[in-house]
């Protein structure tokens, strides 16, 4: 078995939970435990807020790693892009650096 491969789909299913938990936050506007801790949660003012401010930008991250995966699971199948894990590996963790910024930007701003 091929451990790429396995990533992959790891990185698939992260990606399309973190697109269902926004556009779940966003429908029921209570905050979702996979973005901020319990205890973080009920110290936040402005719910509705802190769910606009991050709800697009989840979205964005969790169709990056869709794609990201799925592009992956073609070259590593089907298409053999040359060097392509090395980029799919700086493009993932360039993509985790900025979740993780923004992650920390909306706890800075709206945990009080």
């Amino acid at each position: 078995m091929n451990i790429y491969l396995i990533l992959d789909v790891v990185i698939l299913i992260l990606g399309l939970y973190v697109v269902y938990a926004s556009f779940k936050m966003k429908s029921t506007g209570k905050i979702a435990g996979s973005f901020l801790a319990e205890e973080d949660q009920k110290k936040v003012k402005d719910q509705k807020g802190y769910i606009d401010y991050i709800e697009n930008k989840s979205c964005a991250f969790g169709v990056f790693s869709v794609v990201l995966a799925v592009v992956s699971v073609l070259s590593e199948l089907v298409l053999k892009i040359p060097y392509w894990r090395y980029i799919e590996m700086v493009l993932f963790v360039i993509a985790i650096i900025f979740f993780s910024h923004v992650l920390r930007n909306s706890r800075e701003k709206f945990v009080k």
